[in-house]
């Protein structure tokens, strides 16, 4: 026999059921939201990571152009890429990627 307690009851259930969903839902859009931003987190930090790493190679190719042109005796090479170098090292506090693109720029003009 169907009464109204019967109907209330069902109803109640479904909403119930409903909002166990709902929650449920919430809770993966929470999870997966969590977890693209720690990806986004990781990402940055390899980008970063890479720049810094090219910007020390820079360093050293640096270096290494002042000292093969001070072994043959070209002293304005020497000088150049000596104060390139220094000023990468002065510069890697501040932006990796920036450092990154101005030694690409200034080796390019120390080789020339």
């Amino acid at each position: 026999m169907i009464t109204d307690n019967s109907i209330l009851e069902d109803t109640g259930n479904t909403i119930k059921s409903n909002s166990n969903v709902l929650a449920s839902t919430e809770q993966t859009v929470v999870e997966a939201l969590s977890e693209a931003q720690a990806k986004i987190t990781a990402a940055n930090s390899a980008a970063a990571s890479q720049a810094e790493a090219q910007a020390s190679q820079a360093v050293v190719a640096a270096y290494s152009q002042a000292a093969s042109a001070a072994a043959v005796g070209d002293t304005a090479t020497a000088s150049s890429a000596a104060a390139l170098a220094s000023s990468l090292v002065a510069d890697s506090d501040s932006n990796a990627q920036s450092v990154t693109e101005t030694t690409s720029e200034s080796a390019s003009q120390v080789a020339e």
